[in-house]
């Protein structure tokens, strides 16, 4: 998953057991599962009415939209 859009990524296993991208301190859970073409929304998508996104082509970063109506959560996943 490297690409030019991305800086510190890693793709973990959440608590609820779906994949996560952490990208800039940001996490983003993705809605369909199975596709090759996949867009992750921010975890904070509906707590916080964030429009940020990630879109994904076979697992390779293509489009961030880095917009976040919050401060990043730096320190939750070191």
């Amino acid at each position: 998953m490297l690409s030019p859009f991305a800086r510190n990524v890693k793709i973990i296993m959440s608590e609820r057991g779906t994949q996560q991208i952490h990208l800039n301190g940001y996490s983003y859970s993705r809605r369909k599962r199975g596709c090759t073409v996949g867009r992750w929304y921010c975890t904070s998508h509906h707590s916080k009415g964030c429009r940020a996104f990630v879109r994904t082509v076979e697992d390779e970063i293509v489009c961030v939209r880095d917009q976040h109506t919050h401060p990043p959560r730096v320190n939750k996943w070191l």
